[in-house]
């Protein structure tokens, strides 16, 4: 992919871990190329704490909580009250230098902060920074440090009161001051991660289900999708009460595999629970008999709601995930050679408004609702829980609005009942993307010419009537049913998604954060089609076409409109690296002979390259605005 907004390579060793301690933490992060980890992070109260709250692994140290935000991201308890005040935090990991100079390492922080370093291998801590009482930012150099050499460092950060930062960035002569960051990606099953095994559960046999569809009377169900689950302990809870059955199972409280009606009811909660062991991996199939929404004495026989069903933290494990808690952190151990999640199947769907999406309340985050969409708000937290970036495959036929509220979801978080909230807020039901993740923006699935692509809209002339369509054959070069227009339309979802969220998040987290797509598949010219296109129409560059009605905006380069563009990869595991023979082409562009401006060449025969007939080469120079704008590298 060739990258339009920010320049700079990065390079982080395999990950490292946070953690995170009400006052004392630790966290550690390593980049390699081509995969990295984070820094691994741990995570505490402040107060002489010998264990941390919780671990996590960071790809990036770039937190800016303020006064309001979150420092885990999600719904499990440990992370959910966390304070946002009084803690610490220890980073802990590897760095690889891409050259062999010296480094101007910085640190910003807000209260205070301490940063180390030594070669790979052990020995004696550098304190390059010890400023543990002094806010603000920080500099030391270190160095010449050896490129591909591997460095230990540890970041020790605390947090006092009032607004919360910490950056971890590095200069050297070569690229400007950047963030230490880490690269990679890797797709991976969803279906097997979610913590709560409920979140994908096949269909209620013998009942019918209500509005969020929770079962209305007596059921079976198969947890996970019909998947194996792992072997070790479990917890579940629901509101009501039941008799539950679950096959292969022994709960505490009875010894066998039965919870009858009513055991470890809690009336002020109106709240059942329990804990259970399997002995083997293989499926949970719920029964699920002589149900009471309410609680009464005697069943009612109408279902139950807000049933969870939480997996072993890790494999064959005595502790069961917290309720709240997204993906089962035994599945993040798959994760650290790489840097984001790819949401796809959200690129796919058919849904058009924001009412159709699948909401936190919904008892099955997939195929039993409107288009097979996914919970947003799991995904989020399942990024903030596992420290990884945010690749977000945005639906074809969705609308303005939809992208509206995607932003603010992204940015804000969401309440109890998914409603999102305008605006940054003390204690969010369900947290945004942590601020030290970035966001990946792609239009449907590689669009234009992928075999496995989101739906197109169904009557072009309609479109064409739309602000968006009136972009996409501005010049008259793009009518209804053109292959032109297709692909235009594909580039123009593209812009306007971005424009959206430059909107909701500002200006300031454009291609800092938030990093548009412009995906196909394979290698193909059309990439650099839509590219010039994007600068024709939004740029100015052949005429005066913004600001519009249908763009009331000032022209802007391709780069401020994309981070990036261009073809997945495909490699096998025999191919790992996607390598291609190199067929060299001699004088590909065309500068033998050299033919004056405007001026045509009939046949030349000093030429590279063989003519018949009318061929020839014709120099043309036209003038245009630049597609990208300059700045230095490593500038987003």
């Amino acid at each position: 992919m060739t990258s339009t907004g920010d320049s700079s390579l990065r390079r982080m060793r395999p990950a490292s871990s946070v953690t995170v301690v009400h006052a004392s933490s630790s966290a550690s992060a390593m980049i390699r190329p081509p995969c990295g980890r984070c820094l691994a992070s741990s995570i505490g109260r402040r107060g002489g704490a010998v264990q941390p709250a919780f671990t996590r692994k960071d790809i990036r140290i770039m937190f800016d909580w303020g006064t309001l935000g979150e420092v885990g991201g999600s719904r499990a308890p440990t992370w959910r009250d966390f304070p946002t005040d009084h803690y610490s935090i220890r980073w802990q990991g590897q760095i690889v230098p891409r050259f062999s100079e010296s480094y101007v390492f910085e640190v910003e922080a807000d209260d205070g902060a301490r940063l180390f370093i030594r070669p790979e291998g052990g020995g004696p801590w550098t304190a390059l920074i010890d400023k543990w009482n002094t806010a603000g930012t920080h500099a030391a150099r270190y160095g010449p440090m050896t490129a591909g050499q591997r460095y230990d460092v540890k970041l020790e950060y605390r947090e006092d009161a009032g607004a919360a930062k910490v950056i971890l960035s590095w200069a050297y002569p070569s690229v400007p001051k950047e963030v230490i960051d880490s690269m990679t990606m890797a797709a991976h099953n969803h279906t097997l991660t979610f913590a709560d095994g409920v979140r994908r559960h096949t269909a209620w046999q013998g009942t019918t289900q209500d509005a969020n569809g929770w079962p209305q009377g007596s059921c079976t169900t198969i947890l996970n999708g019909n998947y194996n689950l792992p072997p070790g302990t479990y917890y579940l809870e629901f509101n009501g009460k039941a008799r539950i059955s679950i096959v292969g199972a022994v709960f505490e409280d009875t010894g066998n595999s039965i919870l009858p009606f009513g055991t470890n009811y809690d009336a002020g909660e109106n709240k059942t629970s329990a804990r259970f062991t399997r002995a083997a991996e293989g499926k949970v199939i719920l029964d699920i008999s002589q149900t009471s929404r309410s609680g009464a004495d005697a069943p009612e026989n109408n279902g139950i709601t807000n049933l969870k069903v939480m997996t072993p933290r890790v494999w064959n494990g005595a502790e069961p995930c917290e309720p709240g808690a997204a993906m089962a952190p035994f599945f993040g151990d798959t994760l650290d050679e790489y840097a984001f999640f790819r949401l796809q199947t959200t690129g796919l769907t058919a849904a058009q408004t924001w009412s159709e999406r699948t909401l936190p309340t919904f008892s099955s985050y997939e195929d039993q609702f409107i288009h097979n969409q996914l919970c947003y708000e799991t995904y989020i937290m399942a990024c903030n829980e596992f420290g990884r970036d945010f690749h977000l495959n945005f639906g074809t036929l969705v609308d303005h609005d939809y992208m509206r509220n995607l932003a603010k979801l992204l940015k804000f978080g969401s309440d109890a009942n998914g409603a999102v909230y305008d605006g940054p807020v003390a204690d969010p039901y369900h947290p945004p993307l942590n601020p030290n993740l970035s966001l990946y923006l792609e239009h449907g699935n590689e669009q234009s010419w992928s075999g496995i692509q989101g739906p197109r809209p169904s009557d072009w002339s309609a479109w064409l009537a739309t602000d968006d369509g009136a972009i996409g054959n501005y010049d008259g070069l793009a009518p209804a049913g053109s292959v032109t227009l297709t692909n235009r339309w594909h580039a123009i979802r593209t812009v306007r998604c971005g424009r959206i969220f430059r909107d909701v998040w500002g200006d300031a987290d454009m291609m800092r954060r938030v990093r548009p797509l412009l995906f196909g598949q394979y290698e193909q010219s059309l990439q650099n089609d839509l590219c010039q296109f994007i600068d024709s129409y939004f740029n100015n560059g052949n005429g005066v076409n913004v600001p519009s009605a249908a763009w009331p905006y000032p022209p802007a380069p391709v780069n401020q409109h994309l981070w990036g563009a261009g073809a997945a990869l495909y490699a096998a595991s025999s191919n790992a690296w996607g390598q291609l023979p190199v067929e060299p082409i001699a004088d590909g562009n065309f500068d033998t002979p050299d033919v004056p401006d405007g001026t045509a060449a009939l046949r030349p025969s000093t030429a590279l390259w063989m003519f018949e007939g009318n061929a020839g080469i014709l120099d043309v120079k036209t003038t245009r605005r630049p597609a990208l704008s300059g700045a230095p590298a490593g500038t987003p």
